[in-house]
C-alpha cells in the first residue's frame, strides 16, 4: 500500500514532463521553420516578404499555442500529483518541484506555471512558500507575468490561504499591491480586486480584510487605478480613509 501513492506521484510527474518535452520539441521545430522562412524572405520581393512575415507570425502563434496548452495540461497533472503528496509523506513534493525546476528553468512560460502551482496550494505552508518565492532568483516584482504567477495566483486562485483566519493572506496581498502600485498600478489594482468578497465572511475575517484595505487606501500618492478599486470595495468611508 505504501508504494502505490509514490508510484502514482512519480507517474504524474513523468507524464507532465513528457507532455512538456513533446510540446517543446514541436515548438522548437516550428520556430526553426519560421526562422528559415525569414532568412529566405530577406532576399525576396517586398510583396513576397510581407506574405512570408505573416506566415512566420502564424507559425510562432502555433508554437506558442502548443506550448501553452502543454503547460496548462502539465499544471493540471502536477496539481493532481500534489494531492497525492500527503499520502506519500516527507518531502517528495518538494523534490518533485526541484526536479521540475532544474529541467525547465530556462523556459519562462513553464516557470510561470511552476510558480503559480505553488501559490495556489491549500497547504498550511503556502504563505511561507510564496514569501520565499518572491525572493527566488527567477522572480522579479517588475515582471508582470511573474507577479501574476505568484501574487495573482495566490490572491485569486487560493481562497483558502488568501482568506486564512490569521489575516496574513490579506496582509501579504495588501503589501504587494502597495509596492507594485508605485510602478504598475494596473496590476496592483487587480490584486486589490481580490478583496471584493470581504463582506461575506464572518466578523473576524471581515475586520482583518477591511484593515488591509484601509492600509492600502491610507497610502500617500495612491494611484487612481488602485484608489478606484479599493474605494468601491470598501464603500462610503473610503474617501475619509484616504484623506
Amino acid at each position: 500500500m505504501i508504494g502505490r501513492p509514490r508510484t502514482g506521484f512519480r507517474d504524474a510527474e513523468a507524464e507532465a514532463q513528457r507532455q512538456l518535452d513533446d510540446a517543446l520539441k514541436e515548438a522548437t521545430s516550428l520556430r526553426a521553420e519560421a526562422q528559415s522562412l525569414m532568412e529566405q524572405a530577406k532576399m525576396a520581393a517586398a510583396d513576397e516578404r510581407l506574405a512570408a512575415e505573416e506566415k512566420v507570425k502564424d507559425i510562432h502563434d502555433q508554437a506558442d499555442a502548443r506550448l501553452n496548452q502543454a503547460i496548462r495540461d502539465a499544471g493540471r497533472i502536477m496539481a493532481q500529483a500534489e494531492e497525492r503528496a500527503e499520502q506519500i509523506g516527507g518531502d517528495a513534493y518538494d523534490q518533485a518541484l526541484q526536479r521540475f525546476y532544474r529541467r525547465w528553468k530556462e523556459e519562462a512560460l513553464v516557470m510561470n506555471k511552476w510558480f503559480a502551482l505553488q501559490a495556489v496550494s491549500p497547504s498550511p505552508e503556502t504563505l511561507a512558500r510564496v514569501n520565499e518565492l518572491t525572493e527566488h532568483p527567477l522572480f522579479s516584482v517588475k515582471n508582470p507575468n511573474r507577479v501574476r504567477s505568484v501574487y495573482g495566483a495566490f490572491a485569486h486562485g487560493n481562497q483558502v490561504r488568501f482568506n486564512d483566519a490569521s489575516g496574513k493572506g490579506y496582509d501579504f496581498i495588501a503589501n504587494a499591491a502597495i509596492e507594485i502600485d508605485g510602478f504598475n498600478p494596473q496590476i496592483a489594482s487587480r490584486l486589490v480586486g481580490a478583496f471584493e468578497s470581504w463582506r461575506i465572511f464572518e466578523p473576524k475575517r471581515r475586520a482583518l480584510a477591511l484593515a488591509a484595505l484601509q492600509r492600502v487606501l491610507a497610502r500617500k500618492s495612491l494611484s487612481p487605478d488602485v484608489f478606484e478599486i479599493a474605494s468601491k470595495i470598501v464603500g462610503a468611508d473610503a474617501s475619509a480613509i484616504a484623506a
